[in-house]
């Protein structure tokens, strides 16, 4: 199986890139490749949580925030609900940003870039 090593190094580039734009088409490339990885395949949900992690991290930093919001909705969907909570503070949707909170156990403060 390629694609989990795939992922892998598409995010080691990403992790070494310096350049925002480069770091998108890394982190998409990334995010796809997780996507589709087979359902069973070992640390399938932690690649792609990182890689789409590193998508909306990208997203957010071009200001492209509305993109960026539904991949953070792509990680409330998968158990990582962090991030999207901050965007729905940041956006003063505070019912629904408690109600993430409320509904997830606490895991830290979320490594995501506002």
């Amino acid at each position: 199986m390629y694609v989990p090593k795939l992922v892998d190094a598409v995010l080691g580039l990403y992790y070494e890139s310096r350049d925002s734009k480069v770091d998108l088409a890394l982190a998409e490339e990334a995010s796809w490749a997780a996507r589709s990885m087979e359902a069973g395949a070992p640390n399938r949900a932690e690649r792609l949580r990182r890689a789409l992690n590193a998508y909306q991290t990208a997203l957010f930093a071009l200001g492209r925030s509305s993109e960026g919001r539904v991949v953070c909705e792509e990680l409330a969907e998968i158990g990582d609900s962090d991030r999207l909570a901050s965007v729905l503070a940041e956006e003063r949707r505070f019912r629904e940003a408690a109600e993430l909170f409320w509904m997830t156990p606490f895991t830290g403060l979320s490594a995501c870039a506002p």
